[in-house]
């Protein structure tokens, strides 16, 4: 049975229907109980009156009036049919005359009362306890047993069974009906979120599900629809970004190169010039790489699928290695300042943030001076890559951190280049746990800062992706 409401629905029926059974043998019960108490009630009056109705004679024994009947003050229906006098000790005193030589059961040592088989009836048989006083004579302990007939509770049973059995058709087709309320009600919410999933659906729309108006129940459901939504739409985001940053970027080299193989199918060159222009075809061929990689690597990160490992990284050593091509070529002016440091990162992901920062300062520093330092604090340790460029205006200094962002009216606005490098720094940084700024330098043109935390639990793997791969990505 796969049918969430007929589940629903027998479920509600049976427990309906369990509760009124339940309901009927309670009521049953408590008919019989009152008929009891009354019984029983009934006899305890009687037999009170009874011993107002009889006195201590000259010898101490209790002796009825001869009108005791009529001085009895309860109703003749309240009149028990059998009683008994006996001592204490069991002897007999008296009784109503009608027992025909049989002794009626008393209850126990104390007061009380139950229900006895007497002959081919039920009696309802009460006993109780009194004294009696005589002139000079001591007090006499006396048991009264007094019993009636149980067809008063017999009738009361019959009398609520044959009402139950009246009531029980009734109160079934009652639980079949509220069941099938209950179960479209219970339902009804069902439907709803089933409808505006269905429309969700139709519509492709990418906004999230309300939820305001389902049942509680349901909340977690759509609270996990939504966030597998929201997971959907920043795929989806990313993918369209991957597109619109591929077409963007192979737009200028394809443009390019066409140029350039037109060039050379338009006339017959000699060595040297076949020489350039097969060089600078390979140079947009490099380029184009570099883009991809680029383009690719931002996807894996923006996608969460770069996940570096956490280990020391000893920061002096890396910059070293990272400035020695560039102070062999002799037409850039690089200075170093900083102590041995080290700190908890990502080997890779360091070298590419450093070797993207002085790529960038070279590039739009125009043969100025640049300047690589770093100093420890008690929470960061502060990279500054400083520049003598034109420097990057103020009102712009967090928007240069944007992918395919060029300064607006400003000189290196025409500098070439995919305008991934600088987006690409602040992921790698953010992948670590850094933070990355932009600022004005003491040498005039832009300091770009990293800070690199130090407090970060040096071994914890938090995937298994591999950096190892984005070595060397940073050409």
């Amino acid at each position: 049975m796969k049918s969430l409401r007929i589940k629903v629905f027998l479920g509600v029926l049976f427990g309906l229907l369990l509760v009124t059974a339940v309901a009927e043998i309670l009521l049953y019960r408590q008919a019989a109980a009152f008929a009891e108490k009354e019984l029983f009630s009934s006899l305890r009056k009687y037999a009170v009156a009874l011993t107002d109705a009889g006195y201590a004679n000259s010898v101490n024994i209790f002796t009825l009036y001869p009108d005791w009947a009529s001085r009895l003050k309860i109703s003749p229906e309240d009149r028990s049919q059998f009683f008994e006098f006996k001592t204490m000790d069991g002897q007999y005193i008296t009784d109503s005359h009608n027992l025909g030589g049989d002794s009626l059961p008393h209850v126990g040592v104390h007061q009380g009362q139950r229900l006895i088989d007497y002959g081919n009836v039920v009696l309802g048989v009460y006993e109780h306890q009194f004294d009696i006083f005589a002139e000079g004579q001591p007090p006499q302990k006396l048991r009264l047993i007094v019993a009636d007939n149980t067809d008063f509770i017999r009738d009361a049973r019959k009398s609520v069974l044959r009402t139950l059995l009246l009531f029980t058709p009734l109160a079934f087709i009652a639980a079949f009906l509220i069941s099938l309320a209950l179960t479209t009600a219970t339902l009804s919410s069902i439907s709803r979120f089933t409808r505006q999933v269905q429309a969700y659906s139709r519509t492709n729309s990418r906004s999230r599900l309300r939820l305001r108006s389902f049942d509680k129940e349901l909340q977690p459901l759509g609270e996990a629809l939504n966030k597998h939504i929201y997971q959907l739409n920043q795929h989806t985001n990313l993918e369209s970004k991957l597109l619109a940053d591929t077409a963007h970027e192979l737009h200028t080299p394809l443009r390019v190169m066409r140029k350039e193989l037109d060039q050379l199918m338009q006339a017959r060159h000699s060595p040297s010039e076949l020489a350039l222009h097969a060089e600078k075809l390979d140079n947009n061929l490099s380029g184009l790489q570099t883009m991809a990689d680029n383009m690719l690597m931002l996807y894996r990160i923006e996608s969460g699928n770069f996940k570096p490992k956490i280990e020391p990284v000893e920061l002096s050593s890396e910059i070293e290695a990272i400035a020695h091509p560039y102070r062999d070529n002799r037409k850039v002016d690089i200075e170093i300042f900083g102590e041995r440091t080290t700190i908890p990162s990502n080997r890779s992901v360091v070298n590419l943030i450093i070797t993207r920062l002085l790529k960038n300062a070279v590039q739009h520093a125009n043969g100025a001076k640049i300047s690589i330092r770093w100093e420890s604090g008690l929470k960061t340790v502060e990279l500054h890559v400083d520049d003598a460029g034109a420097g990057i205006p103020e009102s712009e200094r967090e928007s240069i951190f944007d992918r395919h962002y060029r300064l607006h009216g400003h000189k290196q606005s025409g500098t070439s280049g995919t305008g991934l490098g600088l987006a690409l720094v602040r992921l790698y940084a953010n992948s670590v746990g850094a933070t990355t700024l932009c600022t004005g330098s003491p040498l005039g043109g832009a300091r770009f800062t990293v800070l690199f935390p130090v407090e970060q639990e040096v071994g914890v793997l938090t995937d298994n992706a591999d950096t190892s791969s984005t070595q060397g990505e940073a050409a």
